[in-house]
């Protein structure tokens, strides 16, 4: 049995992404909280916020007065850095929701789905349309969206096997979705 070997990258990787669920979970918090709550040391912290910090993935909120010392700098994800999009593909509707990067909802729309219409050119036009309609509502261009996820009922096969396995729908090519919407 080979054993994987985890490298500093990893471990910085791993760092990065506990502070950024401390801090999508607590909205806002000082480093310190961010140490407290990931069980990091401040050094490890201060580290990984100072370049969560120059990538703009974060920004200062403002500063706290505690009882005791000086006051304490307040940090968030920067929700202005762009657009993250969400759409769930139901049966009878398709949802598309607008978030800020720090996964404050913006706006949504749906789409309603004929269910008896399971080809998967229709459900990708009728995905694109429910896409358009929310970064309209948000008023989002498409440069200011950084990902799209998308939420299939049933289970998926890589690209080299048969198909997507979803209800009344054959999708033969997930290649036909990233093309009609162009983003990543």
């Amino acid at each position: 049995m080979a054993v994987t070997r985890r490298t500093s990258r990893d471990i910085r990787s791993e760092s990065r992404l506990d502070v950024m669920h401390a801090l999508l979970s607590a909205g806002a918090a000082s480093r310190g909280e961010l140490a407290r709550a990931t069980g990091l040391s401040t050094a490890t912290v201060a580290t990984v916020v100072s370049d969560l910090l120059s990538g703009g993935i974060v920004t200062e909120a403002g500063l706290t007065n505690g009882r005791v010392g000086r006051p304490t700098t307040t940090l968030r994800l920067n929700g202005d850095r762009g657009r993250i999009v969400g759409i769930d593909v139901a049966e009878t509707y398709i949802r598309a929701v607008v978030f800020d990067a720090a996964l404050d909802e913006l706006a949504s729309a749906e789409v309603a789905v004929d269910e008896h219409h399971g080809e998967a050119d229709y459900v990708v036009a009728r995905l694109a349309r429910a896409l358009e309609d929310a970064l309209e509502r948000a008023g989002a261009a498409r440069d200011d969206v950084l990902g799209v996820g998308v939420s299939l009922p049933g289970g998926t096969q890589r690209p080299a096997e048969v198909s997507v396995v979803v209800p009344n729908a054959a999708w033969r090519h997930l290649d036909r979705l990233r093309e009609r919407i162009g983003l990543p």
